[in-house]
C-alpha cells in the first residue's frame, strides 16, 4: 500500500489518524482525523524504515490492526419508490344455506350473508369500510357496519397514521381496546429492508487466509473467505429463539478451529438506537360486530414507546388514561447473557379513588435441547386499565350495574361493586404460563408440555395442563397426540389422537379419535388443497361418528381468474344442510373494471396490449390477458419488490416488446398499473439486401435507416431487421470499400411479419 508519513525532528515517523486507519492500523484513543500519531508511541506496533527503497515494514498485534469488516447481509439495495394510483376495491364473501329435516319433511332457508370490504385508494392513503349484510327467512336484510378508517402510510419514516375505527397497540403486558379516533404508530412492515432486532456478531483472527462458517441449529447460515488478521462479521443470520452458534474457521491446509457464539434471537428486542411507538386517542367502542355505532361519551388515550438502549437492552413505557382512570408503567427486555430473553414490567393505576398495581415477568430460552418459556402477570389491589373501565361502561345500562341514572359516565360507577358482568372485564388476578418443548433426538418427533394458571377477579380459577406429541413417520406421514385437563376442578378434559397420510402431491387423508365431556368421536377425512393458481380445485370429505351422534360432510371448491366458489353438503342427525359460498373482488381503476380473486393487500393491472398472453407473479402463473390485453394480478406484497413477468410466446408476430419482466413496489392496499410497452403495430420488416451484381450482402455488415434509428447487423442471406419504417425508406450499409444505399417502400400487414426484397444496394 501507499501511505503518507512524516519524519519527526528526532528521526521517528508519524502519520495522521486517518492515514493509519486507511492502511489498517488502529490508532490509540479518539481524536481528529488530521491528528498526528507517532508510530513509536503506539503500543503493539513496531516498524523498520528502508529509506533508499522508501518502504516501511510495520509489525502490529491483532489489537492494533483494523479488522476486516463483513456485513453478512451483503449490499442492501434501496427499494424503488413506492407506487400507488387511484381506484377502488370491493372484496366480497357471499354465503347462503338451507336445511332439510327428512323425518318431519321440513325444508327451510337458513339465510344468507355478504361480508363486504370496500376501499378507495389514492397516492396519499386509502379509505376502508367493512360491513356485514345478512338476512334470514324471518328477518329482513340488516346492515352491520364494522370498521371505517382512513389510513396514510409514510415508508421513509416507517409511520402509519389512522383516523376512524382502530385497535390500540402496546407492549405484551398491556391489553388493547377498540377506539373511534386517531392513531399514529411506527410500522416496520413499511421498511422490509430495515433490521429491527439485534443480530449476532462475531470477531476473531486468522493466521492465514481462511474460510469462516457459522452453523445455527446444525444448519450453515453463513460462509465467507477472510484474509489473514483480525476480522469482524456483523448481522449474522439468526433463527428466532435459537441459542448459540458454532463458528468454524478453516484455513487452506485444512486446519479447523471451532468456537461457540452464545446469543438468543428474539423479536422482543430492538436494535440499538431504534425507536418504536404507538399513540392513539378517541372514544371507546362497545359491542363490536353486534351494534354498529356504540361509542363512549368520554375520550380516552393510550401511548407506548420502546427504545433499543443497546443490542442487549430494550426499554419500554406505557400509559393510558381517561374516563376517570390514570394508568402507567415501565418495563425492560434484556438478552440475559446471550442465553435467553428476560422481560420485566410494572405499572400502577388510579380510578374511583383507589390505587392498584400489576407486575409482569417472562423468560424464554433454550437449554439442553429444551425450549422453555415462562411468564407471570399478577394484579394487586383494585388494579384497573382501560380494558376493564370500558367493560364497565359497556354494561353501565345493565340493571345489575346501574347506579341511579343508567349513565355511561364512569364517575357514577363504583369500580369494586358494579356487578359480576363488569367484573369479567377486570384484569386477571393471576395469569401464569409455562411451556417446555423439545425435539426428541431418537426420532423425528417433538414433545411439548404447557401449564396455565388463571385466577379471575370474579373469583373463578382454572389450572390447565396440556401435553402434545408429534412425529413424522414414513413418506411424510405424521402422528399427533394432544391431551388437556383442568386440574382445578377435574372435569374439563379432552384428548385427540390423529394420523395424517399424504396420498399425492396435494391430497392427504387422516383418521383420528377425539374425546371430551360430550363423549368420544372417531373421525376420518380426505382432502385436496385448493391451489392459488386459476383453474385449481379442492375438495374435502369428512365423517365423524360418536355413540349417539354422526356427522358427515362433503365440499368442493374451484378457483378461477375471477373468484372462488365453494359448495358443501352436511348431514347431522336426521337433517341435511346445503350451503354455497362465493368470494372474490371487484376492482375499478382508470384503465377499466376487473373481476378478481380477493385483493387483501396490493395489486397490479398489467397491460400487455394483446390478448391471451400469460402473466406470472414470482414465477407463479396468474392467468392470461383478456380481450383488452389486460389482467389484474392480486396478492402483491406491499412495500416490497414484486417481480411480474410475461410470456411473449403468444404475442402477434408483428408486435414488438422491449422487456418481459418488471419490478413493482406497490403501496399498502393500493394498486399500480404496469405497461410492458408492447407495440401491436411496430412497423417492422425483414429487408433482404443484394449488391449491384445480385449477390446477397455478406453477414456482419452494419446497416442503418438513413438519418434515423439504431444501426443493425446484416445477418445471413443478406437479411436485416429494421424497425420504425415509413411508407418510403432508404437504408445505408457500411461496406469495406465505402457504403451503399437501398431504397424501398413499406406497407404493414397486420398479424404477419413483413419481408421486403431482394433490394439492390447501390
Amino acid at each position: 500500500m501507499i501511505g503518507s508519513f512524516q519524519e519527526l525532528p528526532d528521526g521517528s515517523l508519524a502519520a495522521t489518524r486517518k492515514e493509519l486507519t486507511e492502511v489498517g492500523i488502529k490508532p490509540p484513543g479518539e481524536g481528529a482525523d488530521d491528528e498526528l500519531i507517532p508510530l513509536a508511541g503506539m503500543g503493539g506496533v513496531a516498524y523498520a524504515y528502508d529509506e533508499p527503497r522508501q518502504r516501511i515494514e510495520i509489525t502490529a498485534s491483532d489489537e492494533r490492526r483494523m479488522p476486516h469488516v463483513i456485513d453478512a447481509r451483503g449490499r442492501i439495495e434501496a427499494l424503488p419508490a413506492t407506487q400507488s394510483g387511484y381506484g377502488a376495491v370491493l372484496n366480497y364473501t357471499l354465503f347462503g344455506s338451507s336445511t332439510a329435516d327428512w323425518e318431519d319433511k321440513l325444508f327451510s332457508f337458513n339465510g344468507g350473508s355478504a361480508q363486504l370490504d370496500a376501499r378507495v385508494f389514492t397516492p396519499v392513503g386509502y379509505l376502508q369500510q367493512t360491513a356485514i349484510v345478512g338476512t334470514t327467512l324471518f328477518d329482513d336484510a340488516e346492515v352491520l357496519r364494522l370498521d371505517t378508517a382512513y389510513v396514510f402510510t409514510h415508508a421513509d419514516s416507517a409511520t402509519t397514521s389512522r383516523a376512524g375505527d382502530l385497535i390500540s397497540r402496546g407492549p405484551l403486558w398491556a391489553r388493547s381496546i377498540r377506539l373511534g379516533g386517531i392513531q399514529v404508530e411506527r410500522d416496520f412492515l413499511l421498511r422490509p429492508d430495515l433490521i429491527t432486532a439485534p443480530l449476532p456478531a462475531l470477531s476473531g483472527s486468522a493466521a492465514v487466509p481462511s474460510t469462516v462458517e457459522v452453523f445455527v441449529d446444525g444448519t450453515r447460515t453463513f460462509s465467507r473467505n477472510v484474509p489473514a488478521g483480525p476480522y469482524a462479521i456483523s448481522n449474522l443470520p439468526a433463527i428466532s429463539g435459537g441459542t448459540g452458534a458454532r463458528v468454524v474457521l478453516r484455513d487452506a491446509s485444512g486446519r479447523i478451529v471451532e468456537s461457540t457464539l452464545p446469543f438468543f434471537a428474539s423479536p422482543q428486542l430492538l436494535r440499538e438506537g431504534l425507536l418504536d411507538y404507538s399513540v392513539q386517542a378517541g372514544f371507546p367502542r362497545f359491542a363490536y360486530a353486534i351494534k354498529p355505532n356504540e361509542y363512549g361519551e368520554k375520550p380516552v388515550g393510550l401511548g407506548s414507546i420502546r427504545y433499543g438502549f443497546s443490542d442487549n437492552l430494550t426499554l419500554e413505557a406505557h400509559a393510558e388514561g381517561g374516563a376517570g382512570l390514570i394508568n402507567g408503567g415501565v418495563g425492560a427486555v434484556t438478552n440475559a447473557g446471550g442465553f435467553g430473553v428476560l422481560a420485566v414490567a410494572g405499572r400502577a393505576s388510579h380510578a374511583g379513588g383507589d390505587t392498584g398495581f400489576q407486575s409482569y415477568v417472562s423468560f424464554e430460552t433454550r437449554l439442553l435441547g429444551l425450549s422453555i418459556g415462562a411468564s407471570s402477570q399478577r394484579s394487586f389491589g383494585p388494579f384497573q386499565d382501560l380494558a376493564s373501565i370500558t367493560a364497565q361502561l359497556a354494561y353501565a345500562d345493565d340493571p345489575q350495574s346501574r347506579s341511579g341514572r343508567g349513565s355511561r359516565d364512569p364517575t357514577v360507577l363504583d369500580p369494586l361493586t358494579t356487578g359480576s358482568i363488569a367484573r369479567l372485564g377486570r384484569p386477571p388476578r393471576a395469569l401464569d404460563r409455562v411451556s417446555i418443548g423439545t425435539q426428541l433426538p431418537f426420532a423425528r418427533a417433538r414433545l411439548a408440555v404447557s401449564f396455565v394458571n388463571l385466577e379471575r377477579d370474579a373469583g373463578d380459577r382454572a389450572r390447565i395442563l396440556a401435553a402434545s406429541y408429534s412425529q413424522t413417520l414414513w413418506k411424510q406421514a405424521s402422528l399427533s397426540l394432544t391431551a388437556f385437563t383442568d386440574i382445578e376442578n377435574g372435569k374439563d378434559a379432552g384428548f385427540f389422537a390423529g394420523l395424517t397420510m399424504p396420498l399425492g402431491e396435494d391430497v392427504q387423508a387422516s383418521v383420528g379419535v377425539t374425546g371430551n365431556d360430550n363423549g368420544q368421536f372417531i373421525t376420518a377425512d380426505a382432502s385436496k388443497t385448493l391451489g392459488q393458481e386459476p383453474g385449481s380445485y379442492g375438495w374435502r370429505v369428512r365423517n365423524a361418528q360418536g355413540r349417539d351422534q354422526a356427522y358427515r360432510s362433503a365440499a368442493g371448491a374451484y378457483r378461477s381468474e375471477y373468484g372462488q366458489a365453494e359448495a358443501a353438503v352436511e348431514q347431522f342427525g336426521g337433517g341435511t344442510r346445503v350451503s354455497a359460498e362465493a368470494q372474490g373482488a371487484i376492482v375499478a381503476v382508470p384503465s377499466g373494471v376487473f373481476l378478481s380473486n380477493k385483493v387483501d393487500d396490493a395489486f397490479a393491472v398489467v397491460d400487455v396490449g394483446a390478448p391471451d398472453v400469460e402473466i406470472f407473479h414470482e414465477n407463479r402463473s396468474i392467468g392470461k390477458t383478456g380481450a383488452s390485453g389486460k389482467i389484474l394480478v392480486p396478492s402483491l406484497r406491499s412495500h416490497q419488490k414484486n417481480r411480474i413477468k410475461m410470456d411473449p410466446t403468444n404475442l402477434p408476430v408483428d408486435a414488438h416488446v422491449t422487456r418481459t419482466d418488471e419490478i413493482v413496489v406497490p403501496g399498502r392496499k393500493a394498486g399500480v398499473t404496469l405497461d410492458f410497452g408492447v407495440e401491436a403495430e411496430s412497423r417492422d420488416a425483414v429487408l433482404i439486401l443484394h449488391d449491384r451484381d445480385g449477390h446477397t450482402l455478406p453477414a456482419g455488415l452494419r446497416a442503418q435507416l438513413d438519418g434515423q434509428g439504431e444501426p443493425v447487423i446484416v445477418g445471413y442471406d443478406g437479411r436485416a431487421f429494421l424497425r420504425g419504417l415509413a411508407p418510403s425508406n432508404t437504408v445505408v450499409v457500411e461496406l469495406p470499400e465505402g457504403e451503399c444505399r437501398a431504397s424501398f417502400d413499406y406497407a404493414p400487414e397486420p398479424g404477419r411479419q413483413v419481408v421486403i426484397g431482394p433490394v439492390s444496394c447501390l
